[in-house]
């Protein structure tokens, strides 16, 4: 684009030093069009880009390996960062517990890797792949995270478990039993029960453990757990780590 208008510009200062005339209305026009051209041109390569970020393997990511490479992350200009030269490597398969005091950086951590917040500096890796190139929609759905606060729509159990209808019924009996929730679910009259507004039917714990069932019929090879509310820790924490 700028080329096109540095060379319309060329021609005139050539045509006007030749033949001593320039038409100005004529050369208003062909810049006019030269500028449009511009826009086209930087449209076209945003969408080449877009399209590019969303051809991801449908196997991606296929082993779960997460780096974090020198990430420093500030939630805005002039703000201590909150993430600040943090560097971890996490292996396919390997669990591991970020501790650390109120305002450590614990849960910038998982708002980085979901791209909640950008990065100030540094990469994040999934797969050597740089979570950066890739769209927000198809990194987000290739993640599964346990909030600490669990959500529940009102609605059923499948509803809850499956919002998109993507599994068969056996498969959610399936993981209701890997969450040890079957016969919870059971009693209270199978996969169309009822979880109430906001799964008030449900025990805190219990409601934990669906956004687990949630989570794991997602198939994602990165699973995300925000630390559990202290009321339940004692009764389900074990249950929550055995599935996992």
């Amino acid at each position: 684009g700028v080329a096109v208008v540095t060379g319309l510009g060329a021609i005139a200062v050539i045509q006007h030093h030749a033949l001593g005339v320039v038409d100005p209305g004529l050369l208003g026009l062909s810049l006019s069009y030269a500028l449009s051209i511009t826009q086209l041109l930087s449209g076209l390569i945003f969408s080449f880009t877009q399209t590019e970020m969303q051809l991801l393997p449908a196997a991606w990511p296929q082993h779960g390996c997460l780096e974090f490479c020198d990430v420093v992350l500030a939630y805005r200009e002039g703000l201590p960062n909150a993430l600040d030269g943090v560097s971890l490597a996490v292996r396919p398969g390997e669990k591991i517990g970020i501790v650390g005091r109120t305002g450590s950086g614990k849960s910038t951590v998982f708002l980085a890797l979901f791209r909640m917040v950008e990065l100030n500096r540094g990469k994040i890796l999934l797969d050597q792949l740089d979570v950066s190139s890739v769209g927000v929609a198809q990194l987000r759905s290739r993640l599964a995270i346990i909030p600490q606060d669990p959500f529940l729509f009102s609605g059923t159990v499948r509803d809850n478990l499956d919002p998109c209808e993507r599994h068969e019924d056996q498969q959610l009996l399936d993981v209701l039993d890997q969450c040890h929730l079957s016969a919870t679910v059971s009693r209270m009259g199978g996969l169309d029960a009822e979880v109430g507004e906001r799964g008030k039917f449900f025990s805190a714990g219990q409601r934990q453990l669906l956004c687990l069932a949630r989570a794991l019929l997602t198939q994602a090879q990165v699973l995300v757990s925000m630390k559990p509310q202290p009321a339940w820790i004692s009764r389900r924490t074990k249950l929550l780590q055995q599935t996992i």
